[in-house]
């Protein structure tokens, strides 16, 4: 079963960091111009969306796979650790290799039973 994430640390921050870039562009497109509907800002909007959509449904691991958007699949036994857990929410750590850990965050649904 595929666990979506989305990455922490040091990785986490540059990754995401050139996408919210791209937000605040688009929202200084929108309040700086002078039309009432500023189509720039909509278009660098929409763009955001649906970049990150694909990070978010690209971003998954199982038992002997992890995916990550911006590497082609690492098909070798990972090792999961619970870093901290509260709720529905959960930090974890992976140890790809010896010299790659992975820091994640994870929202899990309770399941219902019945």
């Amino acid at each position: 079963m595929k666990k979506h994430f989305i990455q922490l640390g040091r990785i986490g921050l540059i990754y995401y960091c050139w996408l919210f870039i791209i937000l605040f562009i688009g929202l200084v497109f929108a309040y700086e111009g002078t039309e009432k509907v500023n189509w720039i800002s909509i278009i660098i909007t929409v763009v955001f969306f649906l970049i990150l959509g694909y990070i978010l449904c690209n971003s998954y691991y199982e038992k002997d796979l992890l995916k990550l958007p911006y590497r082609s699949k690492i098909k070798q036994p990972i090792s999961v650790i619970t870093v901290w857990t509260w709720k529905a929410m959960r930090i974890e750590k992976i140890k790809v290799n010896k010299m790659q850990i992975i820091y994640l965050f994870r929202i899990e649904r309770k399941k219902k039973r019945g």
